[in-house]
């Protein structure tokens, strides 16, 4: 059975409304004021790494990410913007959760990183089985 487009489009919705409502308890959170703030790409590894970026955290658990690539494939002239929310656990873990278009639906890219004094770092699969991508942000 074929679901219409716009009943998969509130579907999409709704489980995007519960999943960013919803805490879990075994994942407790530090205070976020001590995070918040804008973050500049300081290092980056991995061959689709971007080579400029900011990240950007609030008290409220919002999160943006602006980056830049320079492959023969991705316009280098073209910023990558996804917005979404965060979690910072007590054992300094971040959790980004951030929105992508994904065609004509929204995408979750669920991305986890170390958190060090004023820097962190996120590091997450290359989309080519090529060795990992890491990206270290330090606070501005």
């Amino acid at each position: 059975m074929r679901v219409p487009l716009h009943t998969r489009a509130v579907i999409v919705v709704i489980g995007f409304v519960i999943a960013s409502g919803c805490r879990d308890v075994n994942r407790p959170q530090t205070s976020l004021a001590g995070v918040a703030g804008a973050y500049v790409l300081e290092s980056h590894t991995g061959r689709y790494a971007p080579v400029s970026g900011t990240i950007v955290l609030t008290s409220d658990a919002r999160a943006e990410r602006r980056v830049r690539y320079a492959t023969a494939v991705a316009d280098s002239t073209r910023e990558y913007v996804v917005t979404g929310a965060f979690e910072l656990r007590t054992d300094d873990t971040i959790d980004l959760l951030l929105n992508e278009s994904c065609g004509t639906s929204v995408c979750v890219w669920n991305v986890r990183g170390t958190r060090t004094a004023d820097r962190f770092t996120l590091t997450y699969p290359d989309p080519a089985d090529g060795p990992p991508i890491t990206e270290t942000y330090r606070r501005q």
